[in-house]
């Protein structure tokens, strides 16, 4: 289980897919991690069959989408943002 300020939680890492690019904020560099639910490896080459290339994006997705940034310079994760319920 990962928690975060503000008590957020992400419960487990299985069955997640992630996509990862490399931001500048404020000349610190971070790389901004997206999270999307897999439910199965199929959904790789069905549902999100073009997460390699473009950021899989959701509204009201729940806790099944989520975005955090990992500081690289400290090493350390922040900013944890979890879609709304649908």
């Amino acid at each position: 289980m990962l928690t975060f300020d503000h008590g957020k939680k992400i419960n487990s890492l299985s069955n997640f897919g992630f996509q990862f690019i490399g931001v500048v904020i404020k000349d610190k560099k971070y790389i901004y991690v997206n999270a999307f639910l897999v439910k199965t490896p199929q959904d790789l080459f069905t549902k999100y069959k073009e997460w390699k290339n473009n950021p899989i994006i959701v509204c009201k997705g729940g806790k099944s989408f989520w975005g955090i940034l990992f500081d690289c310079e400290n090493e350390k994760f922040s900013q944890l943002e979890i879609n709304d319920n649908a």
